[in-house]
């Protein structure tokens, strides 16, 4: 089974609640889905409709009084309010006014966007799926055991890495490769990583976890070209009458102070003009070592950039921590002197970050 593929995981688990009472009884897939969701009552079964792909939807079973709808995001992030999209996603004719419990399945809990949707971890799956009393003379259990048996390899390989990144120097290095560029690592662990591919999305549970104990509240974890980063919005601001971000982000060995439109993707270079240049190149141009000015290209969006001389997983997890906080503390009192030199009289926006 390849344990990297979204649609593999969320076929196996359609065919594994088709399993017939014989090895699976109803009882049982009560139970299971009622501990998976956290559910305070147990869930009942009246009978079995199951659908995969139905209008982006990943999963959907209708269990007669309840609907389970799951979204499986084993290698990417959820994106422009996507739970939101999948809750109005739901046809018609299955939009009834059935008790509907939505999963949010990754590999770190990651919290939808949408509260409406539970986090569940693929490392929850598994201990769920190891509580099922499986009938085990039945033939379909092998395959059945063979999941369970892919699961618990890809929680092992991600718990380890989450302990020890230090040692997985090709998570960090090795995201933006091909898979046949990539070396061959006699660690069955981090050759366990090449061979599924899980660079990027490994990368991005590391730094979501970092972010966290910061305890950021508006943030993004994103990816470009196989490095995942974070951006932090740390201020909103008004100029020329249009909404601004003054931001940090941290890709890789490289950090930046930005300043970006709110629509970013329909924004237009020219929306930054030479004065907003001039004000941001005076206030964070060469300040703590940003010695690199990226002028807009393509969109409103101007950066200063520097290196943090070092890969991440030279780096520990406190030293890490250290460096964002420490940088974002400095950005915050340059701040006021960049919205004087861009609106001179104008009222101070909002904090992002405390």
């Amino acid at each position: 089974m390849i344990s990297d593929s979204e649609r593999i995981h969320t076929q196996t688990l359609s065919w594994i609640f088709k399993l017939n009472g014989d090895i699976f009884p109803t009882l049982q897939k009560e139970k299971f889905v009622t501990r998976l969701f956290n559910l305070e009552e147990q869930i009942s079964i009246e009978s079995v409709y199951i659908e995969t792909e139905l209008n982006s939807i990943d999963l959907f079973l209708d269990f007669g009084k309840n609907q389970i709808i799951i979204e499986n995001k084993l290698k990417s992030s959820e994106h422009s309010n996507q739970t939101t999209k999948y809750i109005n996603s739901i046809p018609e004719k299955f939009n009834s006014e059935k008790i509907k419990h939505f999963g949010f399945l990754t590999l770190t809990s990651d919290k939808p966007q949408n509260e409406n949707w539970t986090p569940i971890s693929f490392e929850k799956l598994l201990i769920e799926l190891k509580k099922v009393n499986w009938k085990k003379n039945e033939r379909d259990y092998i395959f059945v055991e063979e999941y369970i048996n892919t699961l618990s390899n890809l929680v092992n390989v991600f718990n380890d890495f989450m302990t020890n990144h230090q040692k997985y120097s090709n998570v960090f290095n090795d995201g933006f490769k091909k898979k046949h560029d990539k070396n061959r690592y006699d660690d069955d662990y981090l050759d366990y990583v090449r061979v599924n591919q899980l660079e990027t999305i490994f990368q991005k549970a590391f730094l979501n976890k970092i972010i966290g104990e910061i305890e950021f509240y508006d943030y993004e974890i994103n990816e470009t070209r196989g490095t995942a980063l974070i951006q932090v919005k740390i201020k909103e601001v008004s100029i020329n009458n249009e909404k601004f971000y003054i931001g940090f982000q941290f890709q890789g060995r490289t950090l930046k102070i930005n300043v970006s439109h709110w629509d970013y993707g329909n924004s237009k270079a020219e929306m930054i003009d030479e004065n907003l240049i001039e004000a941001f190149g005076k206030s964070f141009h060469r300040f703590n070592d940003f010695n690199r000015l990226n002028k807009p290209r393509s969109k409103a969006y101007i950066s200063v950039s520097k290196s943090i001389g070092k890969e991440l997983y030279q780096l520990t997890k406190e030293e890490i921590k250290n460096t964002l906080t420490r940088e974002i503390k400095s950005l915050k009192l340059k701040i006021p002197k960049f919205e004087e030199r861009i609106n001179p009289r104008s009222t101070k926006s909002p904090d992002l970050v405390e």
